[in-house]
């Protein structure tokens, strides 16, 4: 977990980039804690959630690769995805936006609109709200 500003949390399962750091330097280090990780796959199958009615809306700091990666199966049906990607690693070991599009793209989502999103002190647009509709047809 980071802290930026006075009040406000940021929590990443990544460490902090220096891109981050020095765009925000009001963030830091403050504590990390274990947590148990599942799946979307996994999940929508425990709670008998048909993937089909679902809209996926991921904001998780630097994590969306492997999100996606545990939504493999049901990513191929769900109907469409809002999803913050970073434009530059704000976090170590973070994919670049490509590899995030392409996991989306070979699971038949392409985007459809894209929204600015977070931008550095000066200006510079480091992240975007990307939606992505699946075209899959049944």
């Amino acid at each position: 977990r980071s802290v930026s500003g006075n009040h406000a949390l940021s929590s990443s399962f990544l460490p902090m980039a220096n891109l981050h750091l020095r765009s925000f330097p009001r963030s830091k280090f403050v504590d990390s804690e274990e947590v148990l990780l599942s799946t979307i796959d996994l999940e929508l199958k425990s709670l008998g959630i048909d993937s089909t009615s679902v809209a996926l809306k991921l904001d998780v700091q630097g994590f969306e690769y492997e999100v996606l990666k545990g939504a493999k199966n049901s990513l191929k049906t769900i109907k469409c995805c809002i999803i913050e990607i970073s434009l530059a690693s704000l976090y170590e070991g973070e994919p670049d936006l490509s590899e995030v599009l392409n996991l989306l793209t070979e699971s038949n989502h392409f985007v459809v609109d894209i929204f600015r999103g977070v931008k550095s002190p000066n200006g510079d647009l480091l992240q975007i709200e990307v939606i992505t509709k699946n075209f899959y047809e049944p």
